[in-house]
């Protein structure tokens, strides 16, 4: 059986519900797995105002897939919240991630939701006048250019009806509690990740009489979507530790801190130059990378399980002259300079930080190894761009009588587990789990996690579950490792 057609076997039915201030429509459809399981959905889009406070708003779409349930008697629908202000509906179609779905649909609906602006291409402003030369060698330069976008975006927008302002975690958690009445759903759960897992507890604090469970992994509440540095500089002594421990790679490297030294001397003595494509050309360009590329890079990529065991071979290489590994990364994040996402920036900007939270930043900042590269390019960017008061009263942190499982992964800087234990005093049911040497990115992709989720909105408790990965393996400084492969390497 084929594992990657998608099978849209039918579509029969279209469903209008007007109101005052939405717009409900319905088509019903069977989507099927890898298996050729076949899964009944509904295709829906629902219409919401772009800035609710504002009587003249334009309206924009919310697109969604209900999933339904292979359980005769399904539990409440699960709300998918996903990350990284992205489309989800897409796994619908596609037939290995419908596959993941399979263990929620035992139990319950599962609900993909497209969040307010991750399927508005006028929502990305795109930089055509060149890569900046010095864009991964100068923080200054970076902010600066940074500005720059931002400064030609907002009017960019403006000119296409678009109110940035109008895209915050508390007007999408507006959106998914009008998407529940519109669909005539009294109490439903919520799995959020990353910035959804921000969206999960702002709704949460919105309407959490109708909220079964919540689900949050890599947790960030609306207070502190800007980082503390000294996440960062904890999270490379734990990886400099293990790499330090490892006997083949502590022969050469026999202190990986030293080496991090080492590197960024050499790079603000002479950038080291890669060739990269340019992701809007596709055309060859040489990029030079210095301190700053280097911090920016690790910042990203250093809370990755998958990154993790190429680390000390990328600053081995860098000391020894070779471009190799180093050329790979800014591939992937040489994007920086070329867009600015409104949505995702306005949510990041406009969350609900403190004055005594931003102080901590900057008093950290200046003891930190890395500065406060964990906020680039939010912070500086604050200058230029409209910000608006929180809808403080919905962001409050109040005591919830939610049922709440966290979940952490041991090896994430992003959303490590200290946040998830500050936020687990919000209420009086909450289990929280780490998943051991889980970065950023495998915290939901661990099955002793899938299982422990499923368990949990079945309302069975899961706080003696210990979910792991295996320890990690660092790539060897040299030649090809089967056993041991990073796509850098390529």
């Amino acid at each position: 059986m084929t594992k990657f057609l998608f099978t849209l076997i039918f579509v029969c039915s279209c469903l209008t519900v007007s109101g005052q201030t939405s717009d409900l429509q319905l088509s019903d459809a069977v989507f099927a797995t890898s298996e050729q399981i076949s899964i009944a959905a509904e295709v829906g889009r629902l219409q919401v105002p772009e800035k609710r406070s504002n009587e003249n708003s334009r309206f924009i779409n919310i697109n969604f897939i209900r999933l339904k349930s292979l359980s005769k008697n399904p539990l409440p629908p699960l709300v998918y919240l996903v990350g990284g202000d992205a489309p989800c509906t897409w796994q619908a179609s596609n037939p290995e991630s419908l596959d993941q779905w399979l263990p929620y649909l035992s139990v319950s609906d599962v609900i993909l939701v497209d969040q307010r602006g991750t399927t508005d291409e006028n929502l990305q402003w795109i930089w055509f006048d060149g890569y900046p030369e010095n864009f991964l060698v100068s923080e200054q330069e970076a902010g600066d250019h940074w500005k720059t976008m931002a400064s030609r975006a907002l009017p960019a927008f403006k000119e296409k009806g678009i109110d940035v302002t109008g895209y915050t975690f508390h007007e999408s958690a507006r959106d998914i509690e009008c998407l529940m009445s519109a669909l005539k759903i009294d109490r439903f759960s919520i799995l959020g990740f990353s910035s959804g897992s921000t969206l999960g507890l702002t709704l949460v604090r919105l309407c959490g009489d109708k909220i079964e469970n919540a689900v949050l992994a890599g947790a960030d509440s609306p207070e502190h979507t800007f980082n503390l540095p000294s996440f960062l500089d904890k999270h490379f002594q734990k990886i400099a530790a293990m790499s330090n421990a490892d006997p083949e790679i502590s022969r050469v490297i026999p202190d990986l801190n030293y080496l991090l030294e080492l590197v960024i001397q050499k790079l603000e003595k002479k950038p080291m130059e890669v060739e990269v494509k340019n992701p809007l050309t596709g055309q060859d360009m040489t990029v030079k990378v210095g301190p700053f590329g280097l911090n920016l890079i690790l910042r990203l990529d250093i809370d990755d399980a998958t990154d993790i065991p190429v680390i000390p071979r990328l600053l081995y290489s860098i000391d020894q002259g070779d471009p190799g590994i180093l050329q790979w990364f800014v591939q992937k994040r040489v994007v920086y300079a070329f867009a600015i996402p409104g949505n995702g920036l306005n949510k990041g900007i406009n969350s609900a930080t403190s004055a005594e939270r931003f102080n901590k930043i900057d008093k950290e900042s200046i003891e930190s190894r890395f500065g406060n590269i964990v906020n680039f390019p939010f912070y500086d960017i604050r200058d230029v761009w409209p910000l608006t008061p929180p809808a403080r009263n919905h962001y409050k942190i109040v005591e919830n009588k939610v049922r709440v499982l966290f979940l952490s992964g041991s090896l994430d800087s992003r959303t490590p587990p200290t946040q998830a234990e500050l936020y687990k005093k919000e209420f009086h049911n909450a289990t929280h789990l780490v998943v051991e040497n889980a970065g950023h990115e495998q915290i939901l992709t661990n099955p002793q996690i899938t299982t422990a989720i499923v368990d949990f909105l079945s309302g069975k408790e899961v706080e003696s579950v210990n979910a792991s990965y295996g320890p990690i393996r660092f790539i060897p400084l040299s030649g090809m490792n089967k056993e041991r492969y990073h796509p850098s390497l390529n």
